[in-house]
Formats: structure tokens, sequence, C-alpha cells
């Protein structure tokens, strides 16, 4: 397993989270994708490992807030390729 990747930050202020839309087209070999908070102790909001389609994990009426802001974190033996979405109001 590689390390976990550095960060990609979508924000670094509190979110409000209304849609997640995760297409993977290349699922590579035992690669996750966790969305979470900034915090110290962060709120997972989606973590799974890759799969070749399109999901949407997150759908809801009522806003979910991610104090700090908003990571995508990757890990695995070989990185794949995925086009993440979030909605947010902040």
């Amino acid at each position: 397993m590689l390390p976990l990747t550095p960060p990609t930050t979508v924000t670094s202020s509190t979110a409000y989270v209304n849609t997640v839309q995760v297409t993977v087209s290349g699922a590579g070999s035992a690669w996750t994708i966790t969305i979470r908070s900034k915090e110290a102790t962060p709120k997972i909001l989606y973590s799974a490992t890759a799969a070749v389609g399109s999901f949407t994990p997150v759908n809801v009426q009522i806003p979910i807030g991610l104090v700090s802001g908003i990571d995508i974190v990757t890990a695995g033996t070989t990185p794949g390729t995925a086009d993440i979405w979030i909605t947010y109001a902040q």
C-alpha cells in the first residue's frame, strides 16, 4: 500500500455539502478515495475502494456541514483515475 497522498483541498472554509458525484474511469489497484472534513479528527463524508462506474454517494435535502473545509485523500497500490464533483455552499 502506498502512503496517503497529500490531500487535495477543495476548500479550507466550513462547507455545507449537498451532493457528491464520483466517476471512476480507471480503478487502479486497491485504490481508495476518501472525502472528509479538515478537522483534527476528520468527519468522513465518503470512503470506498474505487470501482469503475459513476456513483452519487451523497444527495441530501439538508446540507451536511464539514467544519474547516473539505479534503480528498487517495491511497492504494496503483493510483486510478476519477472525476469528483462536490456541490456545496459556504
